[in-house]
């Protein structure tokens, strides 16, 4: 009988190896070896990544037996299954208050020489936000990678921005090697275009006059333009798997890096076989910050990845930005909606189509269509927008009331979304002539926004960003994205510039000062999100109290003087003891104690409040989230 051969990753105890080993690799190999007696007559067990950074151990390819044999072996500790997990960007700067003259940018001189480890899908090297105008040729000191490239990709492709690139997929290729038409190359070179998308946020280097076919024009840049980047690419086609992630992270330890960016996350699995759980733990020993995206599965409770406390978790906010588009009907009528349709294309005179047979605006691709732009009813958005795209209609107008999760959404068509009401008066103009046209044109404007959602950011060209009909594929070298992988490599451009300003802080005080700094009044977009990760979370029965006491340090002014203000998050009441904070020098640690009683709801719900220390002359606002969320008992 054949038993199936699967990727696990195995802990090991290393100060358990025999004397006989010059090193773990011999180790790993020999122990690896000794299974092959339990099955001579089918493949082989193999080894494929030894990991010494992230933790001790290796993962390989074995079956259940060999796994039980493998317990027997000296220095065991565990072992688990590979897991798959899964991908999760002009203005984000300004409205972050970054300025050329005051602030981080200008303390930190841009993020100079700050390395980030981009763990992700890889990167297009030729997009023009990884120019490296104005960076230094000489490369920090600390820096031990290289530029391995692969096919398509060589090392010549790395520049002053672009300082190293490796690719891990050992584990994806032992898992679909039977799987036909999954093709898998080695090279650190983006295939999907996340992975380009979230460097250039994190760290892209200043590109004037750059826009998505006429949105957000203006100049790019990361949030630390001088920052320099490693890339390590473990996804191939969205897919990425744990074992090939652990080796990413580990190599980038090893590398030198000081910041790790990961918009990657898993399911609810345990902490103790979670992939980025362990290796971002091992990188904060290490004194590196790892950034991770919350997610994109909210708002219900326990939706949010990577809700790790050594892990700077982040989740998205919008942007003091929308897109408008405007439908222009041949009565003279004028509509504007919401839209990324490509505004450089003008859509002018076309023929309005409305039937009771083809305005459900699904399986379109199944009938004959007429060209022209295509009256959708109210109905599943995402379903319409997809059967647009695969038929011969050149564009919709779509109907959508509830506007405030359009900017999530993706146009790969030439599209407008208008309201109901909007609808009913494009319907009377309908019946009201025999012939209706309508034309497209866009408005570039700036309403409502905060950074998450309709980011500007590189991408890849060889990938089609939008579609007119069936045979015109426009391309562009950057595309309008939203996320929480769009908002994480904001996060974590913002702690290169701490750490390029602060060299000696560690990856909690950084992680300490975002959080603590952050402005509350993106409060409401947070918690539409659910945030399950705070300085300060609660898990309460009814009236079970709760003490905590926290240490904090004073990197201001040398003698300051701080006083506490509590917002107690409804039905608790909540105890700050001492209520001041008198400290005289700089790097001077005080102790408070926090106790939180809780009331209780029948509801089960989650509240929010926040503790702030406020300086006595009123300059500085330390902010620390209070969040209670109950369970029954």
């Amino acid at each position: 009988m054949t038993m199936k051969r699967s990727t696990y990753i195995i802990h090991v105890d290393k100060s358990h190896m025999p004397k006989v080993f010059s090193s773990y690799q011999n180790w790993y190999s020999s122990t690896i070896d000794s299974m092959k007696f339990l099955s001579p007559q089918q493949s082989q067990p193999s080894l494929l990544y030894i990991y010494d950074k992230v933790f001790h151990g290796f993962s390989a390819v074995l079956t259940l037996d060999e796994v039980e044999a493998l317990k027997k072996t000296p220095g065991f500790i565990f072992a688990s299954r590979d897991k798959i997990l899964t991908l999760q960007t002009t203005h984000t700067p300004k409205f972050l208050s970054l300025g050329a003259s005051v602030g981080l940018w200008n303390a930190s001189s841009y993020g100079k020489d700050i390395i980030i480890g981009v763990i992700d899908s890889g990167v297009w090297p030729e997009s023009p936000s990884f120019n490296d105008k104005g960076m230094s040729t000489k490369l920090p000191a600390k820096w031990k990678g290289s530029c391995e490239g692969g096919h398509d990709f060589n090392s010549s492709m790395c520049n002053s921005k672009i300082i190293g690139a490796r690719f891990f997929n050992e584990a994806l290729k032992e898992a679909t090697n039977h799987r036909r038409g999954f093709l898998i190359i080695d090279t650190a070179r983006d295939d999907t275009g996340h992975g380009t998308q979230v460097a250039a946020i994190a760290a892209g280097n200043y590109v004037d006059d750059v826009s998505y076919f006429g949105y957000a024009k203006g100049t790019a840049a990361g949030i630390a333009p001088h920052a320099r980047l490693a890339i390590y690419k473990v996804s191939w086609n969205d897919t990425s798997h744990a074992a090939d992630i652990i080796n990413g992270i580990e190599k980038a330890i090893n590398d030198g890096v000081d910041v790790i960016s990961i918009s990657l996350s898993s399911d609810d699995i345990p902490i103790y076989e979670n992939a980025i759980a362990i290796a971002s733990f091992s990188a904060m020993e290490k004194g590196i910050l790892v950034v991770a995206s919350a997610g994109n599965h909210g708002p219900a409770h326990g939706t949010v990845r990577n809700g790790f406390p050594w892990v700077l978790t982040v989740t998205a906010s919008t942007i003091d930005r929308r897109f408008s588009g405007t439908a222009i009907f041949g009565n003279g009528l004028s509509i504007v909606g919401w839209s990324l349709f490509p505004g450089e294309f003008q859509l002018q005179d076309l023929r309005l189509v409305y039937s009771t047979t083809l305005s459900s605006c699904t399986s379109l691709e199944q009938h004959e269509v007429p060209d022209g732009i295509i009256l959708c009813n109210l109905g599943r958005l995402n379903d319409q927008i997809d059967s647009i795209v695969k038929s011969n209609m050149l564009g919709a107008i779509l109907v959508f009331d509830d506007l405030k999760f359009s900017e999530i959404m993706k146009f790969p068509c030439p599209s407008v979304l208008i309201s109901s009401k909007e609808a009913e008066i494009v319907m009377e103009d309908i019946k009201s002539t025999t012939f209706s046209t309508v034309s497209f044109t866009s408005i570039l404007k700036p309403d409502v926004m905060a950074p998450g959602s309709l980011v500007l950011t590189a991408s890849i060209p060889s990938k089609p960003a939008s579609r007119i009909g069936l045979h015109r594929d426009l391309y562009s070298d950057y595309v309008i994205s939203s996320g929480t992988s769009n908002a994480s490599p904001h996060v974590a451009g913002v702690a290169a510039l701490l750490k390029a300003t602060h060299p000696k802080w560690s990856p909690t005080a950084i992680l300490s000062a975002i959080v603590t700094t952050a402005s509350s009044s993106i409060t409401l977009a947070i918690q539409s999100k659910t945030l399950l990760k705070s300085v300060n979370l609660l898990h309460l029965s009814p009236w079970d109290q709760v003490k905590f006491r926290r240490i904090v340090t004073n990197v201001g002014e040398s003698r300051t003087t701080y006083e506490a203000f509590v917002v107690a998050p409804k039905g608790s009441t909540v105890v700050i003891s001492p209520k001041k904070l008198v400290f005289q020098k700089k790097y001077e640690q005080h102790s408070y104690n926090l106790t939180v009683r809780y009331k209780g709801n029948s509801n089960c719900e989650a509240f929010f409040g926040a503790l702030v220390w406020i300086d006595e002359n009123r300059k500085y606002k330390v902010r620390s989230p209070i969040v209670i969320s109950p369970t029954r008992f």
